[in-house]
């Protein structure tokens, strides 16, 4: 079992504070039991690769994955920026490869193209990534070209690469070409469904693994206290760009948060649907006291999950309370 910190992506002021955040961050995951930190790839975030190469510059143990949106980024930059800093890092580089969820962000990097088609082209970026780590690579798709690219510099040991995705597509891609298949959290139904899918085409071991959301406490009415205040502070402005976002994203795992926004059931008695309001990727919380936490982290484990990409959206010393709390009695 594995547990990656989400770093902050949108700034609450400018350069500095995002960016001393994400460095305070990481650090902080560090001292607290947290495997890795996660560096995401967004139009409004820092460059995930200039990023990365300062939160391993400070830090000394934790894994760094680095997300690589494969609309923006070619797989021979990809390959090259992941061995360099593979090797700065004495090899502490993970890649977390995301197809993107909408055309008004994709729209401001690169040409748009729909959800099958993206992930074909994520399909084609992997298979070069992969052989061009190996040999001296040609390749002729329909959205990479490339002739005799001898890759510098190479490393002994590859960097591990995650497959994002809640769609069919995204789990085909991971069980071809992952080392790990990495899905928004839903409810634990929903989720075995997907594992079992995975483990049913393929015969390598292809871990997975969420993303999900945390407010723990000590007791588990002061932990839906917390929830139900965040819930009363949604702003009607993030609730109204949330369901713009929805409804222009041909995304699974977007469209999936805007049916749980929809239902009025709860997911169960510690997943908690609120985030799905405001929120544009994770929209499901683990909501409860620190020993009900761990027992629904354990249900995930039960049906496959050996993965926690995790997040803290009260923002109320949270990676302290997960790490100390929980993470170290579940290791």
């Amino acid at each position: 079992m594995e547990f990656c910190w989400n770093l902050p992506v949108f700034p609450l002021g400018g350069f500095c504070e995002i960016y001393n955040r994400n460095i305070n961050h990481s650090l902080l995951a560090e001292n607290n039991g947290f495997d890795s930190v996660l560096v995401s790839s967004l139009p409004k975030s820092l460059d995930p690769w200039i990023l990365a190469t300062k939160v391993a510059e400070k830090t000394k143990k934790c894994r760094i994955l680095v997300a690589q949106n494969t609309n923006s980024i070619t797989p021979i930059s990809s390959a090259k920026a992941s061995n360099t800093l593979s090797l700065l890092s004495n090899g502490r580089i993970d890649l977390n490869i995301v197809t993107g969820s909408s055309k008004y962000e994709i729209a401001q990097e690169t040409k748009y193209f729909n959800h099958n088609d993206r992930y074909k082209r994520t399909e084609e970026f992997m298979r070069i990534y992969r052989e061009v780590q190996k040999n001296i690579t040609s390749y002729e798709g329909q959205y990479y070209n490339i002739e005799k690219t001898d890759l510098f510099p190479r490393v002994k040991k590859q960097p591990r690469l995650f497959i994002a995705g809640s769609s069919d597509e995204a789990i085909l891609a991971a069980a071809e070409l992952g080392d790990y298949y990495i899905t928004y959290a839903t409810d634990f139904e929903q989720l075995k469904e997907k594992v079992q899918l995975l483990r049913s085409i393929t015969n390598r071991n292809v871990p997975c693994g969420i993303f999900i959301d945390i407010i723990a406490r000590e007791s588990s009415e002061e932990a839906w206290i917390v929830a139900e205040n965040l819930q009363n502070n949604f702003s009607s402005v993030n609730k109204k760009l949330a369901t713009m976002y929805q409804n222009i994203s041909d995304s699974v795992g977007i469209l999936q948060a805007k049916s749980i926004k929809k239902s009025a059931i709860p997911l169960s008695p510690n997943l908690w649907g609120g985030l799905s309001k405001v929120s544009t990727a994770v929209s499901i919380s683990i909501v409860g006291s620190y020993k009900e936490v761990i027992e629904c982290l354990k249900k995930f484990q039960a049906i496959g999950i050996e993965y926690f990409l995790l997040m803290g959206s009260p923002g109320d010393n949270e990676i302290e309370r997960i790490g100390q709390n929980i993470i170290s009695y579940m290791k």
